[in-house]
């Protein structure tokens, strides 16, 4: 993978836009990775109050297909094409189904006492 590349990622328990900090092989366990939050529409901002982060290579959920040209950027802010879009928003729906299925199988008792 190389240095600029985007992905989507669990970044502290949460599905963002990530951009790899550096080039990485396939055999490296963790990555340091620039997060980017959803703002609206298909936009998203650098986050300021983690400029690099560094995850688990098993956290990358999606690498997706974009080039710098194809991204509108101003500093701080990316606008994806709408296929990327569409990958984030898929990865974040199938996140969520997942947690729900976790949440649906602990056993709550109730006790009347």
């Amino acid at each position: 993978m190389k240095s600029g590349t985007f992905a989507v990622a669990l970044v502290r328990q949460q599905v963002v836009l990530v951009q790899l900090a550096r080039n990485y092989t396939s055999y490296e366990r963790t990555i340091d990775v620039l997060p980017y939050q959803h703002f609206g529409a298909r936009t998203f901002l650098s986050d300021p109050t983690s400029p690099r982060t560094r995850i688990s290579s098993a956290d990358l959920l999606t690498i997706l297909p974009v080039d710098d040209t194809e991204l509108c950027s101003i500093t701080g802010m990316l606008d994806l094409p709408e296929e990327a879009y569409i990958r984030y928003a898929e990865d974040i729906s199938r996140f969520q189904r997942r947690l729900s299925h976790v949440w649906s199988a602990i056993p709550f008792r109730v006790s009347l006492r």
